[in-house]
Order: C-alpha cells, then sequence, then structure tokens
C-alpha cells in the first residue's frame, strides 16, 4: 500500500485520494476507484489527473467492504512497521524477533511492540468486524487509523 504523504486534491470536486493499495486508489471517504498504481516519481498533479475521469465513471469493482478489509488491513500493517522503524528495527516483524534476546534492552523493546502489535490488530479487527456487520459506516482511512491505539512509549531498560 502506498499512502501518500497528504491527501492529494481532485480538482474542484472538494473529494481527495490518500492511497492506493496496488489496484485501486483511496478516496478520503473510504471509497476506492479501481485503476493501475501510479509510477513511484508520479506527481500530484498527474495522480489526479488520473483519478479524476474515474470519479464521473468509477469502474466495475468489487465488494466494496472487501477491498476496504485488504486496503485498511495494509495500512494497519505499513503503521505497525512504521512504529517499529522509529525504534530502529526493519519492521514490526523482525523487532519481534528480539523477544527471547538476552539483551535486556532489546526483549523489553519486543515486548512493548509485540504488546502494541496485539492491542492495534485487536481495535483494528473491531473496527472492520463493524463495518462488515454494518454497525458502523466505513471510516476514511485517516479516521480508522486514528482510531487505533497510540504509538507505545518506548522502555528504558
Amino acid at each position: 500500500m502506498r499512502i501518500f504523504s497528504a491527501p492529494i486534491p481532485l480538482g474542484d470536486t472538494g473529494r481527495s485520494v490518500t492511497a492506493h493499495d496496488g489496484a485501486s486508489y483511496v478516496l478520503d471517504d473510504g471509497r476506492t476507484l479501481w485503476a493501475p498504481a501510479p509510477a513511484e516519481d508520479a506527481t500530484d498533479e498527474a495522480i489526479a489527473a488520473a483519478v479524476l475521469p474515474l470519479l464521473a465513471n468509477p469502474p466495475d469493482r468489487p465488494d466494496r467492504k472487501a477491498v476496504a478489509r485488504k486496503t485498511y488491513d495494509d495500512a494497519t500493517e505499513q503503521l505497525l512497521n512504521e512504529r517499529a522503524g522509529a525504534w530502529g528495527y526493519a519492521s514490526m516483524a523482525r523487532a519481534t524477533t528480539y523477544a527471547q534476546s538476552t539483551v535486556p534492552k532489546f526483549a523489553a523493546e519486543a515486548a512493548a511492540l509485540i504488546a502494541h502489535r496485539d492491542e492495534v490488530w485487536l481495535a483494528a479487527f473491531d473496527i472492520l468486524e463493524a463495518v462488515e456487520t454494518d454497525q458502523r459506516p466505513l471510516p476514511t482511512l485517516e479516521e480508522y487509523l486514528a482510531e487505533l491505539p497510540a504509538a507505545p512509549v518506548r522502555p528504558v531498560a
């Protein structure tokens, strides 16, 4: 998933695009528009130009809830990797390998990140299950990420 650093405005529509999940653009309201991924070096203007025509005539797409689940799961994984990266680990998966470390600092950090990962995924599953069972509307990607638990405090060992 490529989450744009800031929402990209779509002309005078009042809409913006927030991410591309490999198969579709994610709009600020959580809707997806199926289109090929933009080039890594694509400008905001080029991305907006590619998405604007899709607003008026969206291509057929599979079940919105299934797509949202994949998109939001990917964003959750990216968030967790960024949080582990802030502590110097290549990824959350890599950080968890230090759980049995003989170095107390590494073991404590791994334990904190594992607990955080579990807390985040439980919250994510609750949010997405409520959407999938029509107990709540689909939040925007930004709203969803804001609802997840805040980053943990790094332990001092």
